[in-house]
């Protein structure tokens, strides 16, 4: 589901006025804010039976002047429209806590909700759970006009297979 980073957001004059503005949270986020916005794309994922892929639509929307994103991103049979059926559906919300000094990322899909471990480096925002048998992480980073994440899976913590990929495109601009 969620993110990719080359990054550069423009603050506006009217949030360079918001009481608080320059905190170390702003400054935290404000490398994710191109995240703001609604994303279509492709989906591609390896399963046991093969390669499944899903038509995605991603809403991310910034609140508190930016400060938190929610994130929503629906996956549905491919067919051209938003009728298909769905077959992923996943919510998240990133912010920044000064106090440990990094993202927190929550994610809920299917009635389960994980707090991810995160990282932002050079541009690429990962974030990474415990899965039965091993971890997956997930890296959003932008790749020139393009929204990509990939998924990987490993069972040691070194040895990583990648088993998902998504390509969004911006289809309309949203307001922090």
């Amino acid at each position: 589901m969620v993110g990719s980073v080359a990054l550069l957001l423009t603050v506006s004059t009217a949030d360079a006025q918001r009481p608080g503005a320059g905190t170390a949270v702003d400054s935290a986020m404000v490398p994710l804010g191109w995240l703001v916005g609604e994303w279509e794309g492709t989906g591609t994922m390896q399963t046991r039976s093969g390669a499944e892929v899903a038509s995605v639509h991603e809403k991310v929307e910034g609140r508190l002047g930016g400060r938190v994103l929610i994130m929503e991103g629906i996956g549905r049979e491919p067919g051209g429209d938003r009728s298909g059926r769905v077959v992923h559906h996943a919510f998240g919300v990133l912010s920044y806590d000064p106090e440990r000094k990094r993202h927190v990322f929550r994610a809920f899909r299917d009635g389960g909700v994980v707090e991810a471990e995160t990282r932002l480096a050079d541009g690429v925002f990962t974030w990474e759970i415990a899965v039965p048998g091993g971890r997956s992480r997930y890296q959003i980073r932008r790749d020139g006009e393009e929204w990509l994440e990939t998924g990987e899976y490993s069972t040691d913590g070194s040895t990583w297979r990648k088993f998902f990929e998504m390509r969004l495109r911006r289809v309309a601009s949203a307001s922090q």
